[in-house]
């Protein structure tokens, strides 16, 4: 079990330089992105970050949503809606109702598949599961994890009331952080 608490996130603008991102974890190789989960904070229009190659799910964890524009379509993204997608779109975002927080997993679509669900209240949370608190507590074996605090579970005793993001991912799992 590992538990990161929203404090221990490593800040970095993100790619485009548009904004910040607080990253979670990633998995990688020497050559490529396995996958990566982050928090970004949104404060006005911008223009998403493009990953070659890989696939997006992003949950808006707070905040009243957002519209991503690209050239042949409009996406919406409401909160505690997980969303996937290409991203290789090219994609404008505009707040619906000022600022949000956007939970970012990118991952490699060729190599693995991800769950990503909301989840209100522990029963259902199987060992190997990421688990993001959007609002609430999670008990984990007796420790707990806050608002916007990250849990990876394996055999487990869990309690708590909140609202979570829940996610798979394929193991072994390597959390790197720089």
């Amino acid at each position: 079990m590992t538990i990161l608490q929203r404090t221990e996130y490593k800040t970095m603008p993100w790619p485009n330089g548009g904004g910040v991102a607080h990253e979670i974890a990633k998995w990688e190789t020497a050559d490529r992105t396995l996958w990566r989960l982050s928090l970004a904070d949104v404060v006005g229009e911008c223009a998403f970050s493009e990953f070659k190659g890989l696939s997006r799910c992003t949950t808006v964890v707070s905040g009243a949503g957002m519209r991503l524009q690209c050239e042949h379509e409009q996406l919406v993204l409401e909160p505690l809606s997980p969303m996937t997608f290409c991203g290789e779109l090219k994609l404008r975002g505009t707040l619906i109702d000022g600022p949000v927080e956007n939970l970012n997993l990118v991952y490699d679509a060729n190599l693995m598949t991800a769950d990503v669900r909301i989840q209100t209240g522990v029963n259902g949370i199987d060992p190997g599961r990421i688990v993001f608190v959007v609002d609430g507590e999670l008990m984990v074996d007796g420790r707990t994890v806050t608002r916007h605090g990250t849990a990876w579970v394996s055999e487990h005793d869990l309690s708590g009331s909140g609202v979570y993001v829940v996610m798979y991912l394929p193991w072994p799992f390597a959390r790197q952080q720089s």
